[in-house]
């Protein structure tokens, strides 16, 4: 009822000279906010490593935070690792596909125009400033609709050999972190009014699935 979490290890999506490790631990929290956690390590220091993310609009930063929106729709992301991250759009006329270097437009006499929301259009990209083997990509994601003026604030968390986000809104906070070595794992912590109410290990198993579309 208070959260759903997923990860996965995909390293064959790239070249298995270049990646060992692709880890993504995502934990959705009701009603509306997402903590990505991304674990990379590739086989040499000097790849760098980016993390990104689509939108459908042109987004708009403020230093740590960017913004877009999508009809009545709007989203909010703030990179909290990699610190000091560097923070760059890419999209717009010319740039809907682009990629090293070259935009792969769409073919002559394709059904929908260039310029159709949800085809291309704008990304969002983080790039790792140090050069090692692996590196730690953290993100908190709000959503809602266009009446959300700010993101609700967020902070990094350290603790141990486990790094994550706290956040609070109103009389309830969240707090998940994730573990930096071997298999994936983590806690969930939420407070209301100043007392836990959640207070768990990230599953390492699939658990019954519960409360979704076609489940019982």
């Amino acid at each position: 009822d208070d959260d759903c979490y997923t990860a996965g290890d995909t390293p064959e999506s790239y070249s298995a000279g270049k990646c060992e490790l692709a880890l993504r631990q995502l934990v959705f929290f009701n009603p509306d906010y997402f903590v990505i956690f991304d674990r990379v390590t590739s086989t040499n220091s000097e790849y760098r490593k980016t993390w990104l993310l689509h939108t459908a609009s042109e987004p708009e930063f403020d230093k740590d935070i960017f913004t877009a929106n999508h009809e009545q729709g709007r989203i909010y992301c703030k990179t909290l690792l990699p610190e000091n991250a560097e923070m760059v759009k890419i999209g717009g006329h010319g740039k809907q596909f682009w990629s090293g270097g070259h935009n792969f437009a769409m073919p002559k006499g394709h059904a929908l125009p260039d310029t159709t929301q949800l085809l291309g259009q704008w990304r969002v990209e983080v790039k790792t400033f140090m050069q090692k083997k692996q590196s730690f990509f953290l993100h908190v994601i709000q959503v809602g609709d266009k009446s959300l003026g700010k993101m609700v604030g967020s902070e990094l968390v350290k603790k141990g050999d486990r790094i994550g986000a706290r956040f609070s809104s109103g009389t309830r906070e969240w707090e998940v972190v994730f573990g930096t070595d071997g298999m994936a794992s983590g806690q969930i912590t939420i407070r209301e009014n100043g007392i836990t109410v959640v207070n768990r290990e990230l599953t390492q198993k699939v658990t019954s699935q519960k409360g979704l579309f076609g489940t019982h």
